[in-house]
């Protein structure tokens, strides 16, 4: 009896595991003027580095990663020319490449760091033309 049921549930893990898991998205609102209002920077960026985090529970993994971006672009948050983005090496993960441009809402962190949330309106710009030219138009306040 043991035999077979691990014949069964061996291939049944192996089928969970390869299954691809998509954030799960919380909020009820991820209008664009809802996420501004909930968001400490808006801001269009470009990455300049990205830096491995070390899991201390998993030293064959890793905990997440934490970009270097150079605003150059603010619709919300104070004038800075760089911030740091992490970002959680989890199903919510907001993966970005060195190189390229973003429309990021970002929260605050930890200490002087931000995160994306994945399920809103942050993304590449060529995915975001949209949403930066409401932002133009939609003139929200400043904070």
């Amino acid at each position: 009896m043991e035999f077979g049921l691990r014949r069964f549930l061996l291939p049944l893990l192996l089928l969970l595991a390869s299954v691809r898991t998509d954030a799960v998205c919380l909020n009820p609102d991820y209008s664009l003027k809802a996420e501004y209002g909930r968001a400490d920077q808006v801001v269009a960026v470009r990455v300049v580095n990205a830096r491995l985090v070390k899991d201390p529970e998993d030293p064959e993994g890793f905990a997440g990663i934490t970009y270097t971006v150079e605003v150059f672009r603010r619709w919300r948050g104070p004038a800075t020319s760089k911030l740091e983005v992490y970002s959680e090496n989890s199903s919510g993960r907001f993966e970005m490449e060195v190189g390229r441009g973003y429309l990021l809402f970002l929260t605050k962190y930890r200490g002087n760091s931000f995160t994306a949330n994945n399920c809103g309106n942050s993304g590449p710009f060529e995915a975001r033309e949209r949403e930066m030219t409401m932002l133009d138009a939609l003139r929200l306040p400043r904070r």
